[in-house]
């Protein structure tokens, strides 16, 4: 076998082409055999086509390798085979060839002659393979042999491949089947982007494969040699790589890689053209080096390439030199050229100047993701490129140290102690030493100093936690150390500790905890971090806020990999902090003296908190710190669980309605597996401090009662928020905007979304749903009204204002600014016309909805326990948001759609998924909110009746389904019994394209749901209409043209109210239904007209129909500019809607009531 290159060797022309001066055996590759053995006859062709024996054997010979080489040069086959053979079987189609070579390969014109040239020229050949080998086996293993560079290959690799070097036209399923009859092949089923199953097979791989970019410099010392030459193909330049080019000493570069080293040449520009060759055009690529291109900045200033998507303008906004030399490529490989001086000089950025200084060219190379975030821990030893970023720690306005800005604490030599006890990593302090060093920097008495602190204490600025030997004493000072702080210092068996109450966290607050935590041994977790710092400094701080705090510090922020909790991990750069406990001897001694130090039982102590500092305080010799060792919190809690009986501890987290469920319950049974280990291994065994994440508020002590609870960062207030959408609206305009994007669940845009939290911040700014005449004021001037306008609209009597007028002449002015082709006039006229305001009204409406609140974790801890249950474990593949939901068309009354993708579902899978929640309530670890539900099992669906807060949760599993009456995500119909799809799949696309037409229209199909939710239960205690009814009488509406002259938001109600009227029975299909037969929604109208027939009375359901269509087309009837006419409309909408007082806040009628 002669493939590769001598190391001397040159492209010098000789008689024997270069490529053939060495042999290279299969011995010589260190590749693990699949199994079973290869049996060394990959390519096997019919007998009918007469293929030359000695030319066939050749091509196995090759194929046979530990490495295949699949297409191999003539001038190679020609010392192993006849020449008439080769001539005949290349002259009759029986060979594919691809043209090679050191310099430009053939053109396509002389295809026919290819053979006879390349015997002539010593610098050009051609690589042939045999044309349609049998499917076999052997065959397919050879393909997995040929790939290097993955761990699997999918079907449809594997077929591309076989085309492209054989011309084989199996399909994927034959080379399934073929593969599903080969012994010792793992066949695998991954869910590819598309959404559908991609089988893959697993390929042995050997260990430390080097990566592509290792190979850059060969590829380029190639590449300079054959600069500015015209290769056939993509294959072609691969080929000529692997068969010209000088191969490294330590081994032979693999095929693939050639054509992985192609690709990213062509990525970075450095090889242009590249389409496969077509029947009439030569389609060849052409290598083009860029480095001549460019002139450096300063002598030793080579380009570096950079893929570049998102972040185009940073060279531009920091004028960088030359900042963008040339685009070379556009669409999907689109890159940016600057100096190497422009970036900093990681390892990636010095090899590809390296290699461009040398051989004119290099790779492109990606943007740090590590660094782009925070930074990067491989430093200047990573492969990426790091950009020179400006003001890396961000703009913080937080200050270093405490001071009275921060803290509460107004002594300032006070303040001082206990910023130094901070800087140590002890968040409090002993009394005892706060008056040494306090006496030690001022000449004040000690009994001065004790009525001073005695101050700050009934001031809330310092934080009190007292410890004693017994519960008893605990108990009992705990409250009068609050009054008689001198009293409870001299009573024995008692210790108080002190610490800062704090208002914002200082700058190096991260840095305090973070010795504290390494102390304890502790994970930085959000959750933990925030409980620790609620009991020291009575800092309330929001994920938000330490997530701030992290980027301003420097500190790292991720979230671990976990199906379960979700929890943001903070970590300092380049840190790997192991959290794991292993006692170093027997622990029955701590456990006997914990149990003695605990006394009759853990609840007669304040806290559990309070219980762990004090047995490490007062405790035996065994619970407290060693010379140099500390007894950790984490330990004496796990001991704690060994000795006492905590089970009632956590039942209040447990069915707590303001704490996160799924943190709780996950962590609980995480700490229950830590005592079953710890049982089982005896006193050796560890116990990790992870486990104590579900108390955390209870390992850390609670503060003290008179300090009050800061938060961080301070909420915004409406009227903030209201000035920051206004301010986002300059020179904007919404047209070509949709409402809502997203694939399966849809979204509201940002402008929208702005809107909809306006509009709630007013809401909940008060308990009585109206505004007193200031902040209404406040409020329209923040939104553009001049003061004429509003002077008028107010009046002078002093009157509150009704939240539904201010919120609709809010929204008003919002379409004013967004839709000047839409709204009657701008902002700066003397004029607002009642039907504006009755526009801006319904756009309040439709985003009045408080939304689903938890329900969204809630959903996690379901999916949860169906993920974990013996049945449906590897079976469930996706879950995912359905429904109301996920069309963007929820109310707070809306129930909780869950989809489930079980994989090969079959149509007793609602019957199977019902009997495995009937399980999970038997089951005693589960939550008791699921146990005290009510499971109903439906046509389509599990019902889950009163899971939170009297909400429902209907659980719908669908499967993947191909077959020829239906395709994609199906579900099972039992009155038909028939599988269709689901119609969320469908219809939420065609609702999008509804938001983006028809904006109004789409955001008035949310004001009908909360229409139809106000109208009497006349359907077996129902709303009239069925929720999922009402959007696709909205786009049948649209289909039939009712929206054409439509241009408020009260005219597409009305249009649709009157296509209710009209169609609510109809189910049959006319030919302007185009949405209808679009998502097939033709069964789905049957079965929502025969739920009608039979529990509504069709002549009391019309009645009503029209008295809400007559009270409507009466409002859109009024005129007028001000606040009587409002009134008049208001009146009429709160008629429309059933609702007696408030609009947008029925809750608050009452209150309304008292002041209006």
């Amino acid at each position: 076998m002669h493939l590769g290159r001598n190391k001397q060797d040159d492209f010098e022309p000789c008689d024997v082409p270069k490529h053939m001066c060495r042999d290279i055996k299969p011995t010589e590759l260190d590749r693990p055999p699949l199994n079973p053995p290869f049996s060394g006859c990959p390519l096997q062709m019919p007998k009918t086509l007469a293929f030359p024996s000695a030319l066939l054997d050749a091509f196995n010979q090759y194929a046979s390798m530990e490495r295949p080489v699949l297409r191999v040069p003539s001038k190679t086959l020609l010392r192993d085979v006849p020449l008439h053979d080769l001539e005949s079987a290349f002259a009759s189609g029986m060979l594919c060839a691809t043209p090679i070579g050191c310099k430009s390969t053939f053109t396509h014109a002389e295809h026919e002659q290819w053979l006879e040239l390349a015997k002539e020229d010593p610098d050009r050949d051609v690589a042939l393979a045999p044309r349609h080998p049998i499917l076999t086996s052997d065959l397919l293993q050879t393909v997995l042999r040929y790939n290097t560079l993955r761990p699997s290959l999918s079907l449809k690799d594997i077929r591309r491949v076989a085309k492209s070097v054989w011309g084989h036209e199996s399909s994927v399923s034959e080379w399934q089947a073929c593969a599903e009859k080969t012994r010792g092949l793992r066949i695998k089923r991954c869910r590819g982007s598309d959404g559908h199953h991609s089988p893959t097979i697993e390929t042995p791989q050997e260990e430390g494969v080097a990566k592509p970019f290792d190979h850059e410099c060969f590829a380029f010392r190639f590449l300079a040699k054959v600069n500015n030459q015209e290769f056939y193909s993509t294959n072609s330049l691969a080929e000529s790589i692997f068969h010209y080019a000088l191969h490294p000493d330590d081994g032979q570069v693999p095929v693939d890689m050639c054509y992985e080293l192609v690709r990213l040449a062509r990525q970075s520009g450095n090889v242009v053209g590249g389409h496969p060759p077509a029947s009439s055009s030569d389609g060849a690529m052409r290598v083009q080096l860029w480095k001549d291109s460019f002139d450096g900045n300063s002598p030793g200033d080579t380009p570096v390439a950079i893929f570049d998507r998102k972040t185009k303008g940073f060279w531009s906004r920091n004028e960088v030199k030359n900042e963008i030399l040339r685009e070379k490529l556009h669409g999907p490989f689109r890159m940016q050229v600057v100096w190497n001086g422009d970036v900093l000089p990681t390892r990636g950025v010095r090899n590809a100047a390296a290699c461009c200084e040398e051989y004119g060219g290099c790779f492109a190379r990606k943007l740090c993701e590590q660094h782009e975030r925070s930074s990067c821990n491989q430093r200047d030893d990573c492969e990426y490129v790091h950009r020179k970023l400006v003001r890396r720690g961000g703009t913080s306005t937080l200050s270093n140290g405490l001071n009275r800005q921060n803290c509460k604490v107004t002594e300032e030599q006070l303040c001082d102690l206990f910023w130094m006890s901070m800087l140590e990593g002890e968040p409090r302090i002993p009394l005892d030493e706060v008056l040494r060093r306090w006496s030690e920097r001022c000449s004040k008495s000690k009994t001065e100093l004790v009525q001073q602190l005695q101050e700050e204490i009934q001031l809330g600025s310092v934080n009190v936690l007292v410890l004693a030997y017994r519960s008893c004493l605990a108990s009992h000072w705990k409250q009068k150390a609050m009054a008689d702080l001198e009293g409870a210092m001299h009573v024995p068996g008692v210790s108080i500790w002190l610490s800062a109450a704090l208002v914002e966290p200082p700058l190096q607050l991260l840095d305090c905890l973070d010795q504290f935590f390494r102390r304890e041994q502790l994970s930085m977790r959000l959750s933990r971090l925030s409980a620790a710092c609620r009991s020291c400094f009575g800092l309330d701080i929001s994920s938000h806020g330490w997530l701030r705090l992290a980027k301003a510090a420097g500190y790292r922020t991720f979230r671990p990999p976990s199906r379960g909790r979700r929890d943001w991990l903070l970590r300092q750069q380049g840190e790997s902090r192991k959290t794991r406990w292993t006692p170093h001897g027997d622990c029955t001694r701590r456990k006997e003296d914990l149990a003695e130090f605990v006394g009759d039982s853990v609840e007669q102590w304040p806290s559990l908190g309070v219980l762990l500092e004090s047995a490490r305080t007062f405790g035996p010799a065994s619970l407290q710190p060693g010379l140099n060792e500390r007894s950790r919190l984490a330990a004496l809690y796990s001991i704690l669980r060994e000795v006492a009986d905590l089970s009632d501890l956590g039942k209040d987290d447990e069915i707590s309605e303001s704490q996160d469920e799924t943190s709780a319950c996950e962590e609980e049974s995480e700490v229950e597996l830590a005592d079953l280990e710890l049982k089982q291994n005896g006193d050796d065994s560890g116990c990790s401090s992870e486990e104590f994440e579900g108390e955390r508020c209870q390992i850390f002590p609670p503060p003290s009662h008179a300090v009050q609870m800061s938060k961080w960062p301070l909420p915004s207030t409406p009227l903030q928020v209201l000035k920051s959408t206004f301010a986002q609206l300059d020179h904007t305009t919404l047209r070509g905007v949709p409402v809502v994007k997203g694939k399966r669940v849809l979204k509201l845009t940002k402008p929208y979304a702005d809107l909809r939290k306006t509009l709630l911040k007013l809401k909940n700014m008060d308990d009585e749903g109206a505004v007193e005449p200031d902040v209404a004021r406040q409020f329209l001037q923040a939104a553009g009204y001049e003061k004429s306008l509003i002077r008028d609209w107010l009046g002078h009597d002093g009157r509150p204002v009704n939240f539904d007028l201010l919120a609709a002449m809010l929204a008003a002015a919002w379409r004013r600014a967004t839709r000047p082709h839409a709204a009657c006039g701008t902002c700066g006229e003397q004029s607002l016309g009642v039907q504006e305001i009755l526009a801006g009204l319904l756009l309040a409406k439709a985003f009045s909805s408080d939304g689903q609140g938890r329900s969204h974790k809630l959903r996690r801890r379901i999916a949860g326990l169906l993920w974990r249950h013996p049945p449906l474990r590897g079976r469930l593949l996706l879950t995912s948001r359905g429904g109301s939901i996920g069309m963007g068309l929820d109310t707070t009354k809306s129930d909780h759609d869950l989809f489930l993708f079980i994989q090969d579902g079959d149509p007793s899978m609602v019957q199977e998924l019902y009997e495995v929640l009937l399980d999970l309530q038997q089951d005693e670890k589960t939550h008791l909110r699921l146990k005290r539900a009510k499971i109903l099992c439906k046509d389509f669906a599990v019902e889950i009746q009163g899971y939170y807060r009297s909400k429902d949760f209907d659980l719908v599993p669908f499967t993947d389904i191909q077959s020829s009456d239906t395709s994609g995500e199906c579900q099972w119909d039992p009155v038909r019994e028939v599988w269709q799809r689901i119609l969320h799949k469908d219809l939420a696309p065609k609702l999008q394209d509804l938001s983006l037409q028809h904006p109004d229209g789409y955001l008035m199909t949310r004001v009908m749901k909360s229409w139809n939710e106000s109208l009497p239960k006349i359907r077996r205690r129902k709303h009239p209409f069925i929720s999922v009814h009402l959007p696709l009488m909205v786009l049948g509406a649209g289909d039939h043209g009712c929206f054409e002259e439509c241009n408020s938001p009260q005219t597409y109600v009305l249009a649709s109210l009157k296509f209710i009227g009209e169609n609510w029975l109809r189910s049959e299909l006319d030919p302007d239904d185009v949405t209808w037969q679009d998502v097939n929604a033709k069964p789905h109208l049957q079965r929502m007209t025969q739920k009608y027939l039979e529990s509504v009375t069709q002549k009391e359901l019309e009645r009503l129909l029209q008295t809400k269509t007559r009270l409507f087309e009466e409002a859109c009837s009024l005129r007028g500019d001000d606040r009587m006419s409002a009134d008049g409309v208001m009146s009429l909408m709160r008629e429309f809607f059933g609702c007696d007082l408030c609009l947008l806040r029925p809750d608050r009628k009452a209150a309304l009531a008292k002041r209006l």
